[in-house]
């Protein structure tokens, strides 16, 4: 396990790359997108949950990573573990969730990636807001668009990056042990102006609203094209380029998944560098019950291979990683590293190859 971070250890972006102490910064990680919840669940007193959190971050740094990816929402209304569970309001337990994350992730030496919403459904998201506000559901661009969301959004962004954790004494906005904050996890422009301006207005204000109160990176959390975003131009607007790859999720032939995905992550290092923006690869994953085990691991050496060969890209998130105590059907891309075993067992699907990339990029850069 690494050491603690120093107290001015920020990530930096530096011309069209990440340091660290001034030196170049390049990492392999993963998403544990569940630690606020499993957190909260944690504060809660629920039985099972206490020690989740530092249980998928030890054996994350255990193996060499640097990173990991998760979420610094949860907008159910209905669920206990929720961060915003009404509009202008906190729940102390959703809180609590982040803080043990980013004490953990500081006892473990690690940095997180913390998204602020999702797009989607799933923990509320924005059609939770939309409710929230009267509005369909159904209409997600209007989250981009009206003043009252956008304001509902920036104010409790500005709330959470200002809360000091007790467990840190470090107001979240503060602690070097957040890499970077993503706007929305995968915002997509459907529905709105097909050339992307809608889209990179909002992200140019929540971008500011975050810059307001936050020492750390901010980044999309886009995946990388679609109707009504302009990666490039929304790349210009923050610090972090963002990219994710699911060829079978966006129906891409299964046979062409790996030819098409070095080249996804080509072209978007190609368009990274001409913005000067470092890239980061914040998921990717092909589903376990597609293609067979070691098709999967020899595609993944691809994709990997070829981030590691362009400098753009800062970094790699895998999709997903999980604590022992789940089945093993949890998520349709989930790996782990189960207890009493070695990395390279086949149970463990890509705890071996995780461990050799995150050796090899951080080789490529010199950061401590």
């Amino acid at each position: 396990m690494s050491g603690l971070p120093q107290p001015d250890a920020f990530v930096r972006a530096v011309d069209g790359g990440l340091q660290l102490g001034g030196r170049p910064f390049r990492f392999m990680g993963t998403n544990c997108y569940f630690l606020q919840e499993e957190g909260a669940r944690q504060a809660l007193g629920w039985e099972g949950y206490a020690g989740r959190v530092d249980e998928a971050l030890a054996k994350a740094a255990a193996l060499g990573m640097q990173v990991v990816r998760a979420w610094a929402f949860h907008d159910d209304p209905e669920n206990p573990a929720a961060l915003q569970p009404a509009p202008g309001r906190t729940n102390p337990a959703g809180l609590a969730g982040v803080d043990l994350a980013l004490r953990a992730a500081r006892e473990h030496g690690l940095r997180l990636i913390l998204s602020l919403i999702n797009y989607w459904p799933d923990y509320g998201g924005v059609a939770q807001y939309l409710r929230w506000h009267g509005l369909p559901a159904t209409e997600p661009q209007r989250f981009f668009t009206e003043p009252a969301l956008r304001a509902h959004f920036g104010d409790h962004v500005q709330g959470l990056l200002e809360r000091v954790n007790p467990l840190t004494g470090l107001a979240w906005g503060c602690d070097p042990c957040v890499l970077a904050w993503e706007l929305m996890n995968e915002p997509r422009g459907a529905g709105l102006d097909p050339n992307g301006e809608a889209m990179a207005d909002w992200v140019a204000e929540m971008a500011g609203r975050v810059r307001a109160s936050a020492s750390q990176l901010v980044a999309t959390g886009e995946e990388g094209s679609g109707p009504g975003t302009d990666f490039e131009r929304n790349s210009l607007l923050v610090d972090l380029a963002s990219i994710h790859l699911y060829p079978e999720n966006w129906a891409w032939p299964r046979e062409h998944a790996e030819a098409d995905g070095v080249a996804w992550i080509e072209r978007h290092a190609e368009a990274a560098a001409r913005s000067q923006r470092p890239l980061v690869l914040g998921e990717f994953g092909l589903r376990n019950d597609g293609l067979a085990l070691e098709a999967r691991r020899r595609i993944y050496s691809s994709w990997i291979e070829t981030a590691l060969a362009r400098p753009a890209v800062a970094g790699a998130c895998s999709w997903s990683f999980s604590t022992d105590d789940r089945p093993d059907g949890w998520d349709a891309f989930g790996w782990t590293w189960r207890d009493g075993t070695q990395p390279a067992d086949a149970c463990n699907r890509y705890a071996d190859l995780h461990r050799d990339w995150s050796r090899r990029f951080a080789a490529t850069g010199s950061a401590p």
